[in-house]
């Protein structure tokens, strides 16, 4: 909106989980973080950080190619009319779907998610 008034148009590109490098990094990153943990923690812990890598490796398997973002960005560069937001992947858009819901009840769907997360 704030560049209409020079006749500049703006097209949002928000991705969802992507097929990364990423995904292997921030894996052998938590690794090494839970092997120099202090016992106490992950016994406090432990249970907590093995359901979200459980969810992040799940989010891993289900991304999108980078290709499709890549056909977002080129079609809001070529279109006569583009979009001024592309949702690119499932997540992205159950994202933006779960965005217009109250806090509290976000905030209830994510620890259900956490909890329901099988541990592998």
């Amino acid at each position: 909106m704030e560049l209409r008034a020079w006749g500049i148009q703006v097209s949002i590109i928000e991705p969802g989980a992507i097929q990364t490098p990423i995904w292997k990094k921030g894996t052998a990153e938590a690794n090494e973080v839970l092997a120099a943990a202090p016992p106490h923690l992950l016994e406090l812990y432990r249970a907590s950080i093995a359901k979200m890598m459980a969810m992040t490796a799940q989010a891993a398997k289900q991304s999108s190619p980078p290709e499709a973002v890549a056909k977002a960005v080129e079609h809001a560069l070529t279109a006569s009319k583009p979009k001024t937001r592309y949702l690119v992947g499932t997540d992205a858009k159950v994202r933006a779907k779960l965005m217009h819901l109250p806090d509290r009840v976000m905030d209830s769907l994510i620890l259900n998610r956490i909890n329901a997360a099988p541990v592998e």
